[in-house]
This record gives structure tokens, sequence and C-alpha cells, in this order.
């Protein structure tokens, strides 16, 4: 009996020892009779039949080819590469581990997957006019301007299993869909880079490969204008410009003001005259050709002598008078400061004149003077202003306005009760014509409003007279007013 149960306990070991797990793939879509598309996620599941063993332990993938993946378990999601299947490119194989008196495992057999593979477009044949150029992927090449014929074809995609393929071809002027690899066409004669894709693909897949390249044209540079004096030309002469550009075809020189042109080479150079008239004008080149893509470029020339823009004292607009507390500064600017200059001369009135820098100079009144600035350059005499400055740091009276005037000239005192009296004198007539007493200020030609008191000269003779005032201590001041 003792010898049935050791032989029973032998037969039952060598059973267990016998019974070993199995393992199986599945997963693979239709039984793998159907090829998978490349680049596209799928899931294969290995399934244990366990047998008997102590404790089941884990799965995992130690073999694939022609893929990538991550795994789960008893599940795998793989990616396939988009490579041919000769060879058995895309396989898997899963592998068990377990207890069976001792750490085993055990291998399933070898799943092949087939793959629709398609091949990568190398280069493109770009046939324009009979001239062949071969691009690469992503090149260009460069269209004359207009409609032009092309031919465009590929080499044909390998592709495992070996299928028909549809390509696609995709232009700014149209789409064309051909079954071989080449189509003509006629391209558009817009001037703008055209990117062209053509895309070949498996008509049993999805798998799509590209092929982009660049159709530029020849668009016209910016051009450049060289040769523009710095200072003014003078009326009836001559200077020569010149300028620069690429891919040009057609050119328009174009002048306004006081500039003609009066001959151009091509795009090359101009010659232009200033005329008898206007102190600027403007040049333009508008270069362009057949892809329509003008540009333009525009130089501004100041012509004849200077002409005054702006006036200022001590950086005020120029006025009648203007106030200063001495030295105030005296700035003329002209249209072109380049080989300008001002001539100052006092006219009447005492004070002293600085030079302080190109078109300007420091004046010191004493307390009123009236200035003359005249512009010239190498065209001669240009515009002038005349400045009517008064120093007011001692604080008698401000200058008299308007001067020139016409119906009336007032005075402000800034001291009124020093004021003896104030007297307009004509210059081509002696004797005193109007007479202002702070004191008896009241008669038909003379009116008060607090420090500030006005002659009406609307009835006198139209010329030069003189304002003149007496301050007690015999301090006299006098200036020149002019009625027109």
């Amino acid at each position: 009996m003792k010898q049935i149960f050791i032989i029973f306990f032998f037969l039952q070991m060598g059973l267990v020892m016998l019974a070993q797990p199995t393992i199986v793939i599945t997963g693979c879509p239709s039984g793998c009779n159907t090829c998978v598309e490349p680049s596209t996620a799928l899931s294969y599941t290995a399934t244990v039949t366990l047998g008997q063993m102590d404790t089941f332990v884990n799965v995992d993938w130690p073999n694939i080819v022609g893929g990538s993946g991550t795994s789960n378990t008893g599940t795998i999601f793989i990616t396939w590469e988009n490579i041919p299947n000769t060879n058995n490119a895309h396989s898997l194989q899963a592998r068990l581990f377990y207890k069976n008196n001792g750490l085993k495992s055990v291998l399933s057999p070898v799943l092949n997957v087939c793959v629709k593979y398609l091949g990568s477009i190398t280069q493109l044949n770009f046939n324009n006019s009979g001239s062949n150029t071969l691009l690469s992927n992503g090149g260009s090449v460069q269209l004359a301007c207009g409609q032009q014929a092309l031919n465009l074809s590929i080499p044909t995609p390998a592709t495992d299993p070996v299928s028909s393929i549809i390509y696609t071809w995709q232009f700014s002027w149209g789409t064309l869909t051909t079954s071989t690899p080449s189509v003509s066409t006629t391209s558009n004669a817009g001037q703008s880079d055209v990117s062209v894709t053509v895309r070949a693909k498996r008509t049993d897949g999805t798998l799509v490969q590209n092929f982009d390249f660049n159709i530029t044209r020849p668009r016209v540079s910016t051009p450049t204008m060289t040769g523009i004096p710095s200072t003014n030309i003078c009326y009836n002469s001559s200077a020569s410009l010149y300028t620069d550009a690429a891919n040009v075809t057609t050119y328009n020189w174009t002048s306004t003001g006081a500039l003609d042109i009066t001959y151009s080479y091509n795009w090359l150079y101009a010659l232009i005259k200033a005329k008898s008239f206007g102190s600027s004008g403007t040049v333009t080149l508008t270069v362009d050709n057949a892809c329509q893509s003008p540009k333009s470029v525009t130089g501004t020339i100041y012509v004849g002598g200077p002409v005054i823009t702006s006036a200022t004292v001590d950086g005020q607009p120029l006025a009648v008078p203007n106030y200063i507390n001495n030295p105030g500064l005296l700035r003329i600017e002209v249209n072109n400061d380049a080989g300008s200059t001002t001539d100052w001369t006092i006219l009447n009135g005492a004070g002293n004149i600085y030079y302080a820098g190109q078109n300007q100079v420091s004046v010191y009144a004493y307390p009123f003077m009236r200035v003359e600035g005249v512009t010239s350059n190498q065209c001669g005499v240009g515009e002038a202003r005349t400045f009517y400055v008064q120093d007011v740091s001692g604080g008698y009276y401000r200058m008299a306005s308007p001067n020139p005037a016409d119906n009336s000239v007032s005075a402000e005192v800034l001291v009124m009760n020093a004021l003896k009296k104030a007297t307009l004198v004509s210059d081509a007539h002696a004797g005193i014509v109007r007479t202002f007493n702070p004191a008896n200020a009241a008669n038909t030609n003379t009116q008060r409003n607090n420090n500030t008191f006005s002659f009406d000269v609307a009835q006198l003779p139209r010329g030069k007279y003189y304002l003149n005032f007496t301050f007690e201590g015999n301090k006299t001041f006098s200036e020149q007013i002019v009625l027109r």
C-alpha cells in the first residue's frame, strides 16, 4: 500500500512539471490577413493558458522588430514604422514569467505583421520651356514673370505590398489629381512666390508622403537714389541722380515742385534741372517688371536761396515785440541748413550782437533794438526776418505794438509813476503829432487802460515815426514805428 502511494505521488509531480502554461498573441486585425497602417497605434494582447503552476508572475515583450510601443502587462500598444515588410521586418513576441518549483519563462510564437509601406518622394523634375531642374524636398526654382507651361514629375514611390498610388498636386492656381507621378499645368502670372505641395497616397491606405517646393518670381528690389545735392541747387542749374535696382524692366522718373526731369537713361541715371521758381521739389523713381511688383524711391531737393521755416526768440515764435531778459537768443531755421548763413544787422535801437552758431545770435538790448537777419547760400540772398526785442529786466516799458501799425499803437509802461511823457514824432515832418501825459491822459487821440496807453494813428500820413519816452532822472528811450 505504501508503495502504491509513493508511485501516485511521483506521477502527480510529473504531471505538474509537464503541464507548462502557453501564451498566444491576439489582436492582429483580420487575423493578420490584412496589412495595417504604419504610424497608427494598435494594441496586441498576450492570452495566457496558465496550466498547473504555483504563481503567475508577469508578461513582457522582449522581441519587437519594426515598431515601438508601451506595455501594460499583457497588452502592448505599438506604432509600426513605415518600412518595407521584406525579411519579416515587422514582428513581435511575448514572454511569460511564472513559478513552478523555481522561476521559469515561456515564449509565444513570433507574430509577423504586414504594414502598408509607402516610400518617400526623393526628388522632383521641374521642366519649364524644355529646361530641366532637379529639386530636392524644400527646394525652390525661379520662374520668369507671366504664365509658364510646366511639366513636373517625380520617381514612383516604392510600395510593399505593391499598390497603385494617387498623386495630388496643389498649386496656388488649382489642385490636380493624377494616377501617374507626373503632371502638366500652366502657372499663373502672379507676382507672389508660390508654395507647391505634391502628395502621394496608396490607393489602399491612408499614409501620405509629401514633397514641397517653392516657385519664386524675379520681383524688383527697392531702388536706391544717390547724388542728391546736400546744398540747394540754384535756379536753372542741373544735377545728376543715380540709382540701382534688380530685376527691372520698366522705369518711370517723375518730378514735382521746382524740378524738371530733362533726361533719363533707363533706371540707372536721370538729369534734373531747377526751375526758375519755387524753393524745393521731389524726384521719384518707380521701377517694375511683368510681375507687377512696383517699388519706388523719392528724394527731396532744395532750390534757390534759403526759405525761412521758423524764426524764434529764446525758443518762442517771433512776435512784435519779443521781450527778453538779457541776453536773448535769436534763431532762424531754413528749408536746408547745409551751406546756408545768416547776416545779422541792428536796424535801430541800442544793443550788441554776438555769434552763437549757424543762423543764430545772442543779443543784449539797451533796452530795445530792432535786428534783421538776412539768409543766403551759394545761390544768393534768401528770405529775411526782422526781430523786435526789448530787455524788460530793468523794467521801464514794453515796446509798442503792433509795429508796423495801421490804426493805433499801444505801449505798456511798467513803472507808470516814473513816466513823464511819451511822444510820437514824424520822421518826415518836424513836430510832435501825438503826446501821452500820465497826469493828463484824456484827449481825443490818446487812450489809457491801466498801465497801457494807445495813440490813434489812423489819420496820420503813412511812413516812419519815432515813439519817445521820458522817465524820471532824465532817462529817455526811443523806438521806431512804421505806419503802413
